[in-house]
C-alpha cells in the first residue's frame, strides 16, 4: 500500500484492479485531489469520473450508439481529452484505436 492510500497493482497472476475500477476507488478516497494536470489545464478525481461517465453515456445514446466490443478511431494528441475518451469507451467495454496525428497519411 502506498502513503496516498492505494494499492499498487500487482503483475501477478492474481487479483488484477482494472483502470476503470482503479479510478472508481480513487474517487472514493481521493474525491477532490488532483487526478490529471495536462499543460496547467487540471482536473480531479470526481470531476474526471463524472465527465469520463457524460461521455460514455453520450457515445451510447447519441446517434452514435457505441457499445461494448465496439472500436473507435481517435486522431486525439495527448491530452485530457484523449484521455477521457479512453476511459469513457472502457465504461461501456469499447475500445480505442488511437492514431499517432504525426504519422498519420492522408491521401488525396
Amino acid at each position: 500500500m502506498t502513503a496516498a492510500g492505494l494499492i499498487r497493482p500487482s503483475w501477478s497472476l492474481g487479483q488484477r484492479e482494472t483502470p476503470v475500477a482503479a479510478l472508481a476507488r480513487a474517487v472514493a478516497v481521493h474525491p477532490g485531489k488532483v487526478f490529471l494536470d495536462f499543460s496547467g489545464g487540471s482536473t480531479s478525481y470526481r470531476e474526471f469520473d463524472h465527465l469520463s461517465n457524460a461521455l460514455a453515456h453520450s457515445l451510447r445514446e447519441r446517434e452514435l450508439g457505441v457499445t461494448a466490443g465496439v472500436t473507435l478511431a481517435s486522431l486525439l494528441d495527448n491530452s485530457l481529452d484523449a484521455v477521457l475518451l479512453w476511459f469513457g469507451m472502457n465504461k461501456l467495454g469499447a475500445l480505442t484505436w488511437d492514431i499517432e496525428k504525426s504519422t498519420a497519411k492522408v491521401s488525396r
